[in-house]
């Protein structure tokens, strides 16, 4: 695959995200499957409207090393 590093660049954000919703809205039992609809929908829409974004903790440089094996040589 061409694209290995973005594949997974994409699945370290959804990793990241689904971390989020689960201490930010998840922290508790919720009875029903609507109302954990509801509530997922209502955090997808003020994170959208925050421009939530991800703080990288290394550079891109960085990442290449680390993860040198996932990207191809330049």
């Amino acid at each position: 695959m061409a694209n290995e590093g973005c594949l997974y660049a994409a699945i370290a954000l959804t990793l990241i995200e689904l971390s989020v919703l689960s201490r930010q809205c998840l922290e508790r039992r919720i009875p029903e499957v609507q109302i954990l609809k509801s509530e997922i929908d209502a955090w997808q829409l003020q994170r959208n409207q925050e421009r939530a974004t991800v703080n990288w903790c290394f550079k891109t440089i960085d990442a290449r090393h680390k993860f040198e094996r996932f990207y191809p040589t330049i």
